[in-house]
């Protein structure tokens, strides 16, 4: 018995002491989690999810963790990160709706659409009432091509939400797309009599597209169809880049969510990229214009 006793008071003592260990550890953790609120307050977002990893190592993974640790890591501008720890807090808790909405957030911003539209419709099965998923379903399918069902979603939102003009534009560019012109400049003009610097309403009043729904669409303006000069075409690809830029993430129905990004312009194709393309060589070369920059009508 005594040379057993031996080995276990050594094996007790280790275990006491890594327990103990821990517990001193873990019990910083309240100070890291301090630290992590107070660099977000400043918008240091990287030492705030320098923080809550720190308290990961010490404390363990929790649900609250990983909902923190993914909203840090989408407000750093590292969307993997967050997206990976969502899901982890949606394996943790498969009922809590919040993550699965933090989720959405990150495949919005990513532009996963497919992926996107999935987990718009898992969270709607839940809360079906929803705007912001509702939104960003119907930005999804605006981007993926369905554009009956974009527009319907847009619909209902305006219709609920008649003072919210993401809602109203995105209902307007969905409609732009199906061919339907005069009903998406009605819409674009009711949101530029409130709200006159409307980019998003702006772009949409300007654009003169060609062809129905399922067809490429062109996009030219009044001055650039009446230049016939070709021009300088590397010269407007700045400006190509510059929209991309200004518009990169899409729509934002998030004007709601706490400490998020203002609402940007809602979804947009390519071709309305030329029309910033044309409205560049419009001021540039008032006379000549840069018709190569566009396609012909």
């Amino acid at each position: 018995m005594k040379n057993c006793s031996r080995p276990i008071s050594i094996l007790l003592f280790l275990c006491v002491t890594l327990l103990g260990g821990r517990a001193v550890a873990a019990a910083g953790a309240p100070d890291l989690y301090r630290a992590s609120y107070q660099a977000e307050a400043r918008a240091d977002y990287a030492d705030a999810l320098a923080k809550v990893r720190q308290i990961r190592k010490v404390a363990g993974a929790s649900y609250f963790l990983s909902l923190r640790t993914g909203w840090l890591a989408y407000l750093a501008g590292d969307n993997a990160a967050a997206e990976a720890c969502y899901r982890e807090a949606i394996a943790a808790r498969p009922k809590a709706i919040e993550a699965q909405i933090g989720l959405t957030r990150v495949l919005y911003v990513a532009k996963k659409w497919h992926e996107l539209q999935v987990a718009c419709k898992q969270v709607l099965s839940q809360d079906g009432k929803n705007p912001t998923v509702r939104a960003r379903l119907a930005a999804a399918q605006y981007n993926l091509g369905d554009l009956t069902n974009a527009a319907q979603g847009y619909r209902k939102l305006v219709d609920e939400y008649p003072a919210e003009l993401d809602y109203q534009t995105g209902l307007g560019w969905a409609l732009l797309r199906m061919g339907k012109g005069p009903d998406a400049r009605q819409v674009f003009q009711a949101v530029l009599a409130v709200s006159p610097d409307n980019l998003s309403a702006k772009d949409g009043i300007a654009a003169k597209f060609h062809g129905s729904a399922g067809e490429e669409l062109r996009v030219c303006t009044p001055r650039e169809r009446a230049a016939g000069s070709q021009r300088n075409r590397g010269q407007c690809m700045p400006t190509i880049l510059l929209w991309r830029q200004r518009h990169a993430q899409g729509p934002r129905p998030d004007t709601r969510m706490p400490s998020m990004p203002q609402a940007e312009s809602p979804p947009t194709t390519r071709l309305v990229e030329k029309l910033c393309v044309a409205m560049y060589c419009a001021l540039r070369w008032p006379t000549t214009g840069c018709t190569s920059c566009l396609m012909e009508p």
